[in-house]
């Protein structure tokens, strides 16, 4: 069979399946499993494809359809400026968490000499992507899930940063082991934040897909800020920043928590769809 051939059948069935970028998605697929640039991809699809690369490239085609991530059909996904592995432990990282990567790096200089601590670290993307970018700081992500933590080793690792991260298995809510991590300039989370009455109704490849403990806030989507903003006085300097990424409307009732523990709100920073997704708070 043709490449083209194939590749038009696959989006066929992706757009059945109502996946919402057929094209786009079977493009992925394609280039990554025969190991194509772009060009090289339009180039090559007259040329007939193996049996078992007909083959892989169908079951590859199937999972999709059956709404399964392409980062996850993959194991990888692209985040800021790097390439980050994933397994099921991991939340899938979406483009949106970029957002309090660019807060970050705005506000400190690049040769700044940060400590920062990632609380709820999954694959390492937020700080491994901070330290990429603020090449003198050093870091520790903690995660509850010890394959989560692995994964993480593992892509700062690939990246070039295991001599300026760390990665170990701490739940945020165990204030003795957290408080021994010591005194942090900055730290970032990306919480569970989507109320338990919403999973229901997430897209499959969220829903299906991506970690529960990574997804669920609580009845009201807000309980880990309020696990946070309790052990945040162990972790966080004087004059220190806190990051933390929001759900949409959120803002308001996460500020709450913060400014009612003692710290004060400092800026609002919004995604790419104009949705308010980053508050900065900084220690009293």
């Amino acid at each position: 069979m043709k490449l083209g051939e194939l590749f038009e059948q696959a989006v066929e069935e992706l757009s059945k399946a109502k996946v919402e970028t057929p094209r786009l998605d079977a493009e992925i697929l394609f280039m990554d499993t025969l190991s194509l640039a772009k060009s090289d991809f339009v180039l090559q699809k007259s040329r007939d494809l193996s049996d078992d690369e007909a083959a892989k490239l169908k079951e590859l085609v199937d999972l999709r359809a059956k709404r399964m991530p392409v980062s996850r059909i993959i194991g990888k996904r692209g985040f800021w400026k790097y390439t980050f592995a994933l397994n099921e432990n991991t939340l899938d990282p979406r483009a949106d968490s970029e957002t309090l990567i660019e807060a970050v790096v705005k506000d400190y200089d690049k040769a700044a000499k940060v400590r920062i601590l990632d609380l709820g670290t999954g694959s390492g993307c937020l700080l491994l992507s901070l330290l990429g970018d603020l090449v003198n700081a050093k870091g520790v992500g903690i995660d509850t899930s010890v394959g989560a933590v692995d994964m993480a080793k593992e892509n700062a690792e690939a990246n070039g940063l295991s001599d300026r991260a760390t990665f170990v298995p701490v739940d945020w809510r165990d204030g003795e082991i957290l408080g021994n991590l010591g005194k942090f300039d900055v730290v970032v989370a990306n919480p569970p934040y989507i109320p338990l009455a919403d999973i229901e109704g997430l897209k499959p490849e969220v829903k299906d897909y991506d970690p529960m403990l990574a997804l669920a806030g609580g009845d009201d989507g807000l309980l880990s800020y309020r696990q946070i903003a309790m052990v945040l006085p162990l972790v966080l300097d004087a004059g220190g920043a806190f990051y933390a990424e929001i759900g949409k409307d959120k803002e308001e009732r996460v500020k709450e928590i913060f400014t009612k523990s003692g710290y004060a709100f400092k800026k609002e920073y919004k995604d790419l769809g104009g949705i308010i997704r980053v508050l900065k708070f900084l220690s009293p």
